[in-house]
């Protein structure tokens, strides 16, 4: 089992009890299935980077709070051991946490790879105000966001950024002969008012 996923599993457990929901609320809510719920609270499970996504959102937290644990300092040193990592069997996609866990702040920095020819599959649109920033860090990456007729690429490479309002679905493809790598901010900051 993964180091992150013992962590993983009792954050939405604790969340969701938090909440008061029980598996079949977090499932309606998160349009995830009770029984992958209940695998991942078991830690039996390896969600892959949507159903993570979907389970934050519907929580209401951003996925590095899912990821990690909780800290009140103002300046957090993560080493790179420390810094919680969930890969992706089907898609090959792995996402490193980079940021803290500062429930106050309400952004998520998030290191991700893709490797040659993978696509990170479809993520459902955040609630509206939540913005991401992508850099791209080596390779090329098609980003496609809305769902047709109506969505939009944009093909970035190395050192390009992409900002956008994330209320809609995304979805991002490894178009290089190679692995590709980029941080993800996830600022859903205005929600926390």
């Amino acid at each position: 089992m993964p180091p992150a996923l013992p962590r993983l599993a009792e954050t939405i457990k604790q969340l969701r009890r938090r909440h008061g929901l029980s598996l079949a609320g977090l499932a309606a809510r998160s349009n995830v299935s009770k029984a992958m719920l209940s695998r991942i609270e078991r830690g039996e499970a390896n969600p892959s980077a949507v159903v993570l996504d979907r389970v934050a959102g519907a929580l209401g937290v951003g996925i590095s709070q899912l990821m990690g644990r909780p800290e009140q300092a103002e300046m957090v040193v993560l080493p790179a051991a420390s810094q919680p990592v969930l890969a992706d069997g089907a898609t090959g996609l792995k996402r490193r946490a980079v940021s803290p866990v500062l429930p106050s702040r309400g952004v998520d920095v998030v290191h991700n790879t893709l490797p040659k020819g993978g696509s990170t599959g479809t993520f459902p649109a955040h609630p509206q105000g939540v913005q991401e920033h992508i850099l791209v860090l080596q390779g090329r990456l098609r980003a496609t966001l809305g769902e047709r007729p109506t969505e939009r690429h944009a093909e970035l490479r190395a050192g390009d950024a992409l900002y956008f309002e994330a209320h809609v679905p995304h979805r991002f493809d490894n178009i290089g002969p190679g692995e590709a790598a980029w941080v993800l901010v996830i600022d859903a900051s205005r929600l926390r008012g």
